[in-house]
Formats: structure tokens, sequence, C-alpha cells
């Protein structure tokens, strides 16, 4: 079973870990544990911990924009649970209707190939490509 939850800061070094694990490659721009703190003190920004079968499998990392938008900012899934990642998705919308959210929007780097692929099979819509960090990135988006 798959369950989200709010994180608590005691669980960001377990994050931290997990963004540096080998298969996350260069999915991510790298973070220090100062900024991963600085994150779960902005108040517009949520951590929250995905867990499969009581286990932690992942953190998501979450901005509750205004007007029923939600932004999905960061995702990531530890090695050994990676077939959830539709799963944890699903879970995200449903977490977001809750929260009266109906639009979803999310960005990732054109080279994550395994990462497009997911959000097209959960039916995320491309709409618009630009540069972060000196990288290129597509930008998804999904009304719920």
């Amino acid at each position: 079973m798959i369950s989200l939850s709010n994180a608590e800061d005691k669980e960001l070094i377990l994050f931290y870990k997990m963004s540096k694990q080998h298969h996350i490659g260069t999915a991510l721009n790298e973070k220090s544990f100062k900024q991963f703190q600085d994150e779960f003190d902005d108040e517009a920004l949520v951590y929250m911990c995905v867990k499969q079968d009581e286990q932690l499998a992942g953190y998501l990392l979450l901005s509750l924009e205004k007007e029923g938008k939600l932004h999905l900012k960061r995702i990531v899934i530890d090695q050994e649970h990676l077939g959830i990642r539709l799963s944890v998705l699903q879970k995200v919308e449903a977490y977001a209707k809750k929260l009266n959210k109906n639009y979803m929007w999310l960005d990732v780097y054109t080279d994550n190939k395994r990462a497009i692929k997911l959000y097209e099979k959960a039916e995320y819509r491309y709409y618009d490509r630009g540069i972060e960090n000196g990288r290129e990135v597509c930008f998804f988006e999904k009304d719920i």
C-alpha cells in the first residue's frame, strides 16, 4: 500500500541521502543539506514522505499555489521502490483534490527520459520548454 504523509524535520537527512542515490544521476540539481532545511522551513513548500507498506520509499516536494494549482517540484523514489512511481503520482493527485487543487504542473530536464515517459503515461500534457540552471526543461500539466 502506498501512502503520503507530511514530513518531519528529522526525515530531511533521509531525503538528502536518498537524493544522492546512483539511480538519480543528473535528474536533480544537487542541493546541500542546508538547502533542504531552508525548503522545509519555507511555508510555501511542503515535504511529504512516500511510504510503501509503512517503509519509507521516497519523498515529494510540493508548492501549494493559488488559484487551485499545485506544483510538483520534486519526486524522488528510492532505488528499491521504483515500480511505485505511477501510483505515487495518483496519490499526489488525490491529495491535491483534497486541498481543492484542480491543476498540477511540473518541470523535468529533457534528458530525464524515464521521468518524461512516466508523466506521459500518467496523462500529463507537455506545454512548454525552458531553461533552468543552464539546462533545458520540459513543462507538463494536468487538470485533476
